[in-house]
């Protein structure tokens, strides 16, 4: 049962001083939360990736950046490859070339598609890539269908 505090009523036009104390602090309330509003700082928005148009693949960016000075590094070459060697068969096509390379933009990333790891263990194969990149030691990924930073699909993933 809802608890009424005892005193003059408030029912029926009501009592003038209470509904004034509550109108000051929802006032206080309304201050205080456009306050907090104001001084709270924009999450920044996450990385939205360029959707792969090959079907059965996504896209993962890899960032290089000088250990150094932080900056991006631009034209930086950085490869990727499938783990397994086996030639890869999807959708009536076959493949062979398990590596793939690129160079990083001016803002330090570089963009590929890759298979997801639903499409390689449909295809009978070990879902993993090797990442390799100026800067860092080599790792490994696996690509969920949304694609992703490379960085953030590290498996195993870090604990």
């Amino acid at each position: 049962m809802p608890y009424f505090p005892s005193g003059p009523s408030v029912s029926g036009g009501g009592n003038s001083e209470v509904l004034a104390a509550i109108a000051a602090l929802a006032a206080d309330v309304a201050s205080i939360q456009a306050h907090f509003d104001a001084v709270l700082e924009p999450e920044e928005p996450a990385v939205i990736l360029p959707v792969h148009p090959e079907p059965g693949q996504a896209t993962v960016r890899v960032y290089c950046f000088s250990t150094e000075t932080g900056l991006p590094l631009n034209n930086a070459v950085v490869s990727i490859s499938l783990k397994d060697k086996r030639v890869l068969a999807i959708a009536g096509r076959f493949y062979d070339n398990h590596t793939l390379e690129g160079r990083t933009n001016s803002e330090g990333f570089v963009d590929f598609g890759l298979w997801t790891q639903d499409t390689l263990e449909n295809a009978d194969r070990k879902p993993e890539y090797e990442v390799m990149a100026p800067g860092v030691p080599k790792y490994t990924i696996r690509v969920p269908d949304e694609g992703g930073l490379a960085a953030d699909l590290k498996y195993p993933p870090s604990t």
